[in-house]
């Protein structure tokens, strides 16, 4: 793995996404994916969903400064990854 980091890194931004949802006035137990869709990563969801499941089962997650967000902010972002990957 260490000489194919393309396989399991990938740069994310999901600012856009994050804060379309917390306009919405929703709890964050209440996101799904139509009310998260980080466009730039819609693409890669599929892609990443198969990794998951029936792939290598890992990939790492870069670009957010999780130290600049809200304990909110962060829940919203990862929550919504989380609705467009499965069902709790």
């Amino acid at each position: 793995m260490a000489d194919t980091p393309d396989a399991w890194l990938y740069q994310l931004t999901t600012e856009a996404a994050t804060n379309h949802f917390l306009s919405l006035g929703l709890d964050v137990g209440e996101i799904a994916k139509e009310a998260f869709s980080p466009t730039a990563f819609d693409a890669h969801i599929a892609q990443l969903k198969q990794k998951l499941l029936s792939g290598i089962g890992l990939e790492v997650l870069r670009g957010l400064p999780v130290e600049n967000y809200t304990q909110g902010f962060a829940a919203a972002i990862f929550c919504g990854i989380g609705a467009h990957i499965g069902s709790a």
